[in-house]
């Protein structure tokens, strides 16, 4: 019986693992040696807020909503003179005969302030809409201003807003209450990482400051 086939085929067998081998052990030595080239990460200083409660507890926003507190009683002034013209057209209507040319002059003038009264009541809710968004917008840029600072002197590399204690909906749709699992970021932070009351009390203390 020829043996050497057999012999061939089995010294290739062992060549070709060996080279398996070699180019494993160089696949290993390449991932260690850069894995050594890389340093280590440094430790992240991560801090908490609660927008909700900085918002809370702004002593700006009470001028903010005093300020547009203004702005919806004079326009509801105006809204309350409306309404009295209407309610003195329609008394007077109730004295005139219906077939009459003052009654219809008369009822076209209630038309016309009823038109000006739902303008006004559209043009009311579009402005407090807006000065209510520019109002979040100017104190959201001092809330952020704020955690800069904070950051920047306790030396956090990062502040997230905790929304762990946003409650999740109740009776609500499995989407919906997926939706609300998954859009949270933080599922978990303790007391000492929070600054929260320290980003109230610099950016009232800045308001405060003349």
């Amino acid at each position: 019986m020829n043996t050497r086939p057999a012999r061939a085929l089995t010294a290739m067998t062992v060549a070709l693992a060996a080279l398996a081998m070699v180019a494993t052990s160089l696949v290993w030595t390449n991932a260690a040696n850069a894995n050594a080239a890389r340093p280590p990460a440094q430790p992240t200083a991560i801090a908490t807020v609660d927008l909700p409660a900085i918002l809370d507890g702004l002593e700006e926003k009470g001028r903010h909503e005093a300020d547009l507190q203004s702005v919806i009683q004079t326009s509801q002034a105006k809204l309350d003179d409306l309404t009295k013209r209407l309610a003195d057209i329609e008394d007077d209507l109730k004295m005139i005969p219906r077939d009459s040319a003052e009654w219809r002059a008369k009822f076209g003038e209630g038309l016309e302030l009823q038109q000006q009264a739902e303008a006004r009541k559209q043009i009311l809710t579009q402005t407090i809409s807006l000065q209510r968004g520019d109002s979040l917008r100017a104190l959201y840029l001092k809330i952020e201003a704020g955690i800069k600072k904070i950051a920047e002197r306790e030396g956090y590399d990062m502040v997230l807003l905790d929304d762990s204690k946003f409650p999740l909906p109740q009776q609500a749709a499995d989407t919906n209450m997926e939706r609300a699992i998954l859009s949270k970021t933080v599922l978990y932070a303790h007391d000492s990482v929070d600054i929260t009351q320290a980003v109230i009390t610099l950016v009232n203390n800045e308001y405060r400051a003349p």
